[in-house]
Formats: structure tokens, sequence, C-alpha cells
């Protein structure tokens, strides 16, 4: 027909099969896995290709789709990643997350009379 067809296609190796799996066999948590992974290891590849470092990583909603094992691995990791690069890591989520790791944690809470803001004191008494 003609017709140019933009993107990719993305086959993934699985541990636990021989051959690769299509993107689209994953569930929801593991796509979320493979896309969090893609965009760190792009992202790491296209400042070192223009000799770029920046010491602050924002993430909008990375846990979703994940369980709730699934987002404290998220957390740990990427707390080991600003303490192991020298990053503040943002994390922007619109759910409750228990981990001590965190150096501040802002709420933002809306209700009938508007928005505010709050820092709340983490386990470690900060």
């Amino acid at each position: 027909s003609g017709a140019l067809a933009k993107g990719f296609h993305a086959l993934v190796q699985s541990p636990e099969s021989d051959g690769d799996v299509p993107w689209e066999a994953w569930s929801g948590g593991e796509t979320q896995r493979l896309r969090l992974a893609g965009t760190l290891g792009l992202g790491d590849l296209l400042l070192a290709r223009k000799g770029l470092e920046l010491d602050l990583e924002v993430w909008d909603e990375p846990s979703q789709y994940l369980s709730v094992e699934g987002v404290a691995d998220l957390v740990d990791a990427l707390s080991e990643r600003a303490r192991t690069l020298g990053k503040r890591v943002w994390l922007v989520v619109h759910r409750t997350l228990d981990h001590g790791g965190f150096e501040s944690v802002y709420q933002v809470t809306k209700d009938k009379d508007g928005s505010r803001i709050e820092r709340i004191v983490t386990a470690d008494g900060e």
C-alpha cells in the first residue's frame, strides 16, 4: 500500500525460555520493569554520548502496574542509583510508599479547600 509505519518491534530474552519473547507477551508489571530498564539504559547512553552529567532525575509514576514488591525493588534501585551516582532522584507517585530510605518526603493533598504541600516525617526522623 506504500504506507510507512514508524516505531520498532522489541523482543526480550527471558531467563525462563530458550527464545525471544515478544514485548506484548509480558504482564503489566513486567512490561513496566522493562520500560524502566530501557529508560535508564537509553538515558545513560544519550548523556554519555554528549558528555553530559545531570545531578537530578525526575521519575513520574514509575510504580504504575508494579506490585508492592515491585515498588520496593524500584525504590531500592533508584535509592542506590542516587547514592552511587551522586544524584538527586525525585519520585512522583500517586500512592503512599512505605520506604525509610528517602531523604525527604512531601505530600500534596487536594480537598474542597484547595491543595496544600506538607513535609512528612520519615522513619529516620527527617
